[in-house]
């Protein structure tokens, strides 16, 4: 079944149904409510310039890594929330940490591993 907001929904076992954004964005698990579906997804924010990132209200960031010569954190988020500004910071192995540098995400290996770097999010944001 695709409903109107362009979203293909699959049953699969129980009442558990796969739910994924025709434009490839975004695939979850969720369950079936009437004729609704509730559920999360997971999204990617590639990072980039100033570390800012707009995500939904509530977004729950799970992990930052490399993909490609990119890096990203991932996010279990509820799309129809609002968004907000999110700042992330990133931080090359052997360079000067702050005392407080927030909430560490994880190690993003660039260029083979030449390039280490550290993502954290920042305190407050």
């Amino acid at each position: 079944m695709v409903l109107a907001s362009g979203v293909l929904v699959r049953r699969c076992a129980g009442d558990r149904v796969l739910v994924r954004d025709l434009v490839g964005h975004a695939e979850s698990v969720g369950a079936v409510g009437g004729d609704s579906v509730v559920s999360k997804t997971i999204w990617k924010f590639p990072l980039a310039g100033d570390g800012v990132v707009m995500m939904p209200i509530g977004a729950k960031v799970l992990i930052a890594r490399e993909q490609g010569n990119d890096i990203c954190v991932w996010a279990e988020v509820d799309p129809r929330m609002d968004k907000i500004e999110r700042r992330f910071l990133i931080y090359g192995t052997g360079h000067p940490l702050p005392d407080n540098p927030g909430n560490y995400l994880g190690t993003a290996m660039l260029m083979g591993g030449e390039l280490v770097f550290h993502v954290y999010e920042k305190p407050g944001s």
